[in-house]
This record gives C-alpha cells, structure tokens and sequence, in this order.
C-alpha cells in the first residue's frame, strides 16, 4: 500500500519523482537501487529533495516496485506504482500528476543525486515567482545555454499532461509553450547529470565522493 506522510507546510509545488523505469542501458541492475556512499542512488537524489523540504513528494516506481517501496516507506513521500512502466517516462509522469496538489509538478529524475538542496530550493522559487505573473509557466534550469532537469510544469497544464500521447517525456509540451518557459540560470552542472550507463554511475560516483 502506498505511504502518505506529507509536509505540514502548506503544499505549493509538488515533486514527481520518477524512479520506474527499466534501467536497460545499466544492463541487469536497478539503477535506483545501486550504492552511492552510504545509500542508495534513489535514496541519495531523495536526501536533496527532501532537504529543501518545499513541497509534497511523490515518487513513481515501476521496477522493482516492492524493494523501492520497503526502502523508502518511511521516508515523508507518497509512494505510488506505474505498472505499465515499460511503456515509457510519460505514464510514470502522468501517474504523479493524477495525485499531485500543488501548483505546479517540479519533474524530478531519481538518478540525479548531484542536484543539492540549495539548487531545488532555487528552482522552487524561481516556479513560484514566474507563476505569479504567468498561470501558464513552465520552469527549466539551464548551465551555461544547456537545459537540463527537473522541469517545472504550471498545474495549468495538469490535463495536457494527462492526455500526452508522447512515451518519453513532455518534451512537445514545452516546445508547444515556449512563449511561457522560463531559463533558471544554474551555476554547476549538476542539472546535466542523470545516470544511464556504467561509465555513467562510475563517473558519479566519483564526483559524489
């Protein structure tokens, strides 16, 4: 069953975090699920999440579902399964999206544990300042002209999501709205840095150390 243990703050924003899909390019092996120091990858990314201590969480399994739910349990997120997540990063973010409350879904990849507190927090706040002026923004940090993640979706945009036909992410969405994205200027590259291959959880390894 699903964990509901959320922030007694007010929710403004609300934090997808995909950690479902099927880790292929790793080869046999949950990405999530590997060791970086004394936790997890998902556990590591879920520390910076939860140190800006912002928002409600959600995190989105699919592989592995009961492993990832019994290590994260008691962690303060709302647990919630994409049993077709083979089919794609859409459904997984779709799913997050059905529970959300905030005003907007800040899109997290769960094999991004370089992203620090301060820079979520940052992110954060930049959302809620372009939302106020603009109902319809979209929020992507950048590092030196290259975008990267998370993205930060208006909940205007709660039903376009829902009704997304693309399987690998909102990528049309964004291109679709790009008179309401907003560039959050990030000082590391840390936004650039998800995990897809062994050379790829070698390297951050390295850098998490």
């Amino acid at each position: 069953m699903p964990y509901f243990n959320v922030y007694s703050c007010p929710i403004m924003l609300s934090i997808i975090v995909l950690a479902a899909g099927s880790s292929t390019r790793m080869g046999a092996r949950n990405k999530m699920l590997l060791p970086l120091g004394d936790r997890t990858v998902i556990e590591s990314t879920l520390f910076q999440i939860l140190g800006a201590r912002q928002a409600e969480c959600i995190v989105v399994t699919g592989r592995d579902t009961e492993r990832l739910q019994q290590l994260l349990g008691n962690l303060p997120v709302i647990l919630v399964n994409n049993p077709d997540y083979e089919k794609g990063m859409t459904g997984s973010i779709q799913q997050g999206v059905k529970i959300a409350k905030g005003i907007g879904y800040m899109i997290c990849l769960g094999d991004m544990p370089l992203i620090s507190s301060e820079e979520y927090f940052r992110i954060h706040e930049s959302f809620e300042e372009s939302v106020q002026s603009d109902p319809k923004s979209i929020c992507i940090p950048e590092f030196q002209g290259k975008t990267g993640n998370p993205v930060t979706f208006s909940s205007y945009y709660k039903n376009v999501i829902l009704q997304h036909k693309e399987p690998e992410g909102c990528k049309e969405i964004v291109q679709s709205n790009i008179d309401h994205v907003y560039r959050i200027t990030m000082t590391h590259d840390h936004i650039l840095q998800d995990m897809d291959t062994p050379a790829d959880y070698i390297r951050m390894t390295e850098r998490g150390k």
